[in-house]
C-alpha cells in the first residue's frame, strides 16, 4: 500500500515531525506538497483533489495522512487486516460527531465525520470523489465528504483510533488548534 503526506513547502517543520511519526512505525511516506493559493482553503481543496488524481494515475491503495498526524496505536496493519471486506474509504481516526454503526469487533460505519488526517482510498474510490467534487464550488473538502460522500461510500473508521491530529498552529485555519479527536471515539459504541 502506498502512503502519502500532505505538507505546506512553508512548513518543513511540520514535515519534519510527521517523518518521526512515520518512522517510528516504520512506514515509507511520500511527501505530497500543498497545491499553493492565496486563498488557504482552495489552496486545501485543490490538494486534496492533485491526491485524489494521484492516487487514480497511479492505481494504488493509497493512505493520505496530513503533516499534523499523531500515531496513538501501534497495530496498524492487524487493525487494517479486520477491515470489512467491501470497504471503499477507511478512516484512521476521526472527528465523530453523532454514534456510529458497528459493523465488526474494530470498525464502524462512517458517517457524521469530519478530519482527513489519516484516510486511505481504492483507486476507484477516488475516481468517484473526483467525479463528483468541484474544489471552487463543493465546500472544504471534509464537510463534503461529510455531506455528500459517507452516506453513499462503504466508508469504515476504527476503533482503537490509529491516529490523531497533533495540537498545533493550523495554517488552515490560522489559529492553534486541538481538535481533541481522540475523545470522539466514544461515540463508536
Amino acid at each position: 500500500m502506498k502512503a502519502i503526506c500532505l505538507n505546506l513547502i512553508s512548513r518543513p517543520d511540520r514535515w519534519e515531525l510527521a517523518q518521526k511519526e512515520f518512522e517510528r512505525q516504520n512506514l515509507q511516506v511520500d511527501r505530497f506538497l500543498a497545491i499553493p493559493n492565496d486563498d488557504r482553503f482552495l489552496s486545501f481543496n485543490l490538494s486534496q483533489q492533485a491526491i485524489l488524481r494521484h492516487i487514480v494515475n497511479t492505481n494504488e491503495e493509497t493512505i493520505v495522512f496530513e503533516d499534523d498526524v499523531k500515531f496513538v496505536n501501534d497495530n496498524m496493519q492487524n487493525v487494517l487486516n479486520t477491515a470489512p471486506q467491501n470497504w471503499q474509504m477507511l478512516y484512521l481516526s476521526g472527528h465523530v460527531l453523532r454514534p456510529l454503526k458497528k459493523i465488526n469487533k474494530e470498525w464502524w460505519r462512517c458517517k457524521h465525520t469530519h478530519t482527513t488526517h489519516s484516510v486511505i482510498y481504492k483507486p476507484e474510490t477516488a475516481q468517484y470523489i473526483l467525479d463528483q467534487y468541484d474544489p471552487f464550488k463543493s465546500g472544504i473538502y471534509d464537510d463534503f465528504l461529510l455531506r455528500c460522500m459517507q452516506p453513499k461510500i462503504n466508508a469504515y473508521i476504527c476503533k482503537p483510533f490509529i491516529t490523531t491530529q497533533r495540537p498545533g498552529y493550523s495554517d488552515l485555519w490560522q489559529t492553534e488548534t486541538d481538535y481533541g479527536i481522540i475523545h470522539t471515539e466514544s461515540k463508536l459504541l
